[in-house]
């Protein structure tokens, strides 16, 4: 499979425009909220990833594996997370570059589902939480 060029993880350029905002007043549910989502958003990625790897990388459905805690909501550790994204994003982009055609039509691994579903429910997981990013964002 050829990658294509990008800039980035969408979901960390919406990122941006919620550190200002919390310094305006308190939004600590928010940030927990917008935190735990790259957080999560940034397991699934690397779960991806390390099946394409031949790694099961189980993970129990809302756990804390699955749902990290934001317990700092400081800019620094907003920066953090969101290099983190980044990071977990290009290797994953670097993981898919380097999938045979061959393999698309076969699981992922063993009982799982092919390359190409979980691939593809990767990718929607990462917008159905960019959207969510995108109304903490309109609320505030």
């Amino acid at each position: 499979m050829k990658a294509t060029p990008g800039t980035g993880h969408r979901c960390v350029k919406r990122l941006p425009v919620l550190l200002p905002l919390k310094r305006m007043r308190d939004h600590s549910r928010t940030r927990t909220a917008s935190g735990s989502l790259i957080q999560h958003i940034a397991v699934w990625e690397s779960v991806g990833r390390r099946r394409l790897e031949g790694d099961r990388a189980a993970i129990e459905i809302s756990s804390p594996a699955d749902w990290p805690p934001a317990d700092d909501t400081t800019e620094a550790a907003w920066e953090q997370a969101k290099a983190a994204l980044d990071r977990g994003h290009q290797a994953l982009r670097e993981a898919i570059a380097r999938v045979s055609e061959e393999r698309i039509d076969e699981p992922i691994l063993e009982g799982l589902s092919t390359v190409y579903v979980t691939l593809h429910g990767v990718i929607q997981h990462d917008l159905y939480h960019a959207g969510q990013i995108a109304m903490l964002k309109k609320a505030l």
